[in-house]
């Protein structure tokens, strides 16, 4: 049965004439509301038992600000009991470290049976857990079976729903999880496998699921491990966090809160993130303003993801705003400034590597939403062509020739920020070319030995060739100063080409060494003038 609450109406006059009898009772009809849990539910003078933890008392809160009783206010209810033991467990098992029996944790019949000891409850609130962490075993939920063992989590999870539902059929059960906390407790408190599935809420959740009992995972609550937790032990909630376990249960996500942004600001690479909490409809908003134009340049527009990654235009000073918002209509938002140093280029390097040459460019300020420009100038042909590739390297192929290079430093929005130019010469072309040559003694005979190689030859497929020209010949205006040649020769092995001449005059010869590619095509080729004898 309810309590009823029976309210005096008197003075003295009336007092004076007429008799108790005619004093009137009014029943308070508003649903009554137990609370079963540990030091998370207490407050002084609430309980029926001693234990309490200290920042739940009127020198540090008041009782309105507890979640329990923001939860009662909130829905026009009344409590009933306070069925709150600090320290206690769920379950119990031999050698408990607590000091209680049996009968003290949340599972027992004598604390199921408090509940209507201030009347029969409409709704009881189920909070606990968090104690049995590294200490109840953990063991196997059997469905509807081992009702009355309290020595595992399991067990003693469904051992206390079974028991409320069966001692008050018509109560409304609402069962709330463990929340996140700050693991300073000692080894004992490790997180295992078993912390897990309790910490976790996971244990909970599937025996609230089997019965149907509905059930507050505050791991969703945006409870933040410092800031909504004393000091003292970051365990208990404070009044933010009180607050925060009720607004997840009136509303079915968490609460918007948030300390500031938090992003990265890498040469104008801006990779931010706003930690509001919410739930999958809670949408954010991001925006950059720029000091020096003094206007915004940039949003994001509402998103779902919490997350933008972006590249401001310029150097100097700017603001990034982060706005979120839930299916509430509540709404937070910060704003932080961050400056981003001028942007340069300081020089172009380069390396010779077997089929091109590499290029590079060196800077400052620059970040990866940078991209490059690359252009060479032909002196010889006397005109610019682009390079294909977009970043701070590239790998050119040329001719034999003297350039330009120059490369351009763009931001995102692809605009000129700075540039570089230097000359360069390139002795032989690519990707093929005659990377050696030999001229001397023949050390199997009389004449000389000669030999080309080149850097590559892809399938075999090169040709190469060896002339030789007279000069003596050439200066005497003889029309066929070509004294020897190779034709164009392909190797089956290798990269060279071997060959000998015994010439029959002393003088002095220019040797010519030819390279071709698979059409025939005449790649490179180089002059080697030397004295020879006979």
């Amino acid at each position: 049965m309810k309590k009823i609450t029976t309210f005096l109406i008197f003075s003295s006059f009336i007092l004076s004439i007429f008799s108790f009898s005619n004093v009137q009772a009014i029943e308070d009809d508003r649903p009554i509301v137990s609370v079963m849990g540990d030091s998370l539910a207490t407050y002084n003078g609430y309980t029926r038992w001693f234990r309490y933890y200290s920042f739940y008392s009127p020198e540090h809160m008041s009782v309105s600000q507890t979640w329990w009783m923001k939860y009662i206010n909130d829905h026009s209810m009344q409590l009933g009991v306070c069925e709150a033991l600090g320290g206690s467990k769920v379950g119990w098992y031999q050698g408990d470290p607590s000091g209680y029996d049996a009968t003290k944790c949340m599972a027992s019949q004598e604390r199921v049976d408090a509940l209507d000891d201030n009347g029969t409850p409409d709704v009881i609130l189920f909070f606990g857990g968090t104690n049995d962490i590294g200490g109840t075993p953990l063991g196997n939920f059997t469905p509807g079976q081992n009702i009355g063992d309290v020595g595992t989590f399991y067990n003693a999870y469904q051992t206390a729903i079974y028991r409320m539902k069966t001692s008050y059929p018509n109560a409304k059960i609402i069962s709330i999880t463990p929340y996140y906390r700050k693991e300073t407790w000692g080894p004992q408190w490790q997180v295992d496998a078993y912390a897990d599935a309790i910490h976790d809420a996971d244990a909970i959740k599937t025996v609230c699921q089997y019965y149907g009992v509905e059930c507050y995972d505050l791991r969703n609550a945006n409870i933040d491990k410092t800031r909504d937790m004393c000091s003292a032990d970051y365990l208990h909630v404070n009044i933010s966090g009180n607050e925060k376990i009720t607004y997840y249960m009136e509303n079915g996500y968490a609460k918007l809160d948030a300390t500031d942004i938090d992003f990265t600001n890498i040469n104008g690479l801006i990779n931010a993130s706003y930690n509001a909490g919410g739930n999958s409809q809670t949408l954010y908003e991001f925006m950059v303003y720029d000091y020096s134009k003094a206007k915004w340049i940039w949003s994001s527009g509402c998103q779902s993801s919490n997350q933008i990654s972006y590249s401001v235009p310029n150097s100097g000073w700017y603001w990034i705003y982060a706005l979120a918002k839930n299916p509430n209509g509540d709404q937070i938002n910060h704003v932080s400034a961050f400056y981003v140093q001028p942007q340069t280029l300081n020089s172009i390097g380069y390396s010779f590597n077997s089929t091109y040459i590499q290029l590079n460019v060196q800077g400052t300020g620059i970040n990866s939403q940078n991209k490059f420009k690359w252009q060479v100038y032909n002196i010889s042909e006397q005109r610019w062509s682009t390079l294909s590739s977009t970043s701070s390297s590239v790998q050119w192929q040329p001719n034999k020739g003297s350039y330009l290079i120059n490369c351009e430093l763009l931001n995102s929005n692809s605009e000129k920020i700075s540039s570089k130019l230097i000359g360069f010469n390139v002795e032989h072309s690519y990707p093929a070319y005659i990377d050696g040559k030999y001229e001397g003694p023949n050390p199997y005979g009389r004449g000389v030995l000669l030999g080309v190689s080149s850097n590559v030859n892809p399938n075999q497929g090169y040709y190469y060739e060896i002339l030789l020209l007279d000069c003596q010949k050439y200066l005497n205006g003889n029309p066929k100063p070509w004294v020897y040649g190779t034709g164009l020769k392909k190797v089956s092995s290798g990269r060279h080409l071997w060959a000998t001449y015994a010439p029959n005059e002393n003088g002095y010869y220019w040797t010519y060494y030819r390279l071709y590619n698979e059409s025939g095509q005449l790649i490179d080729d180089h002059c080697y003038g030397a004295f020879l004898t006979k």
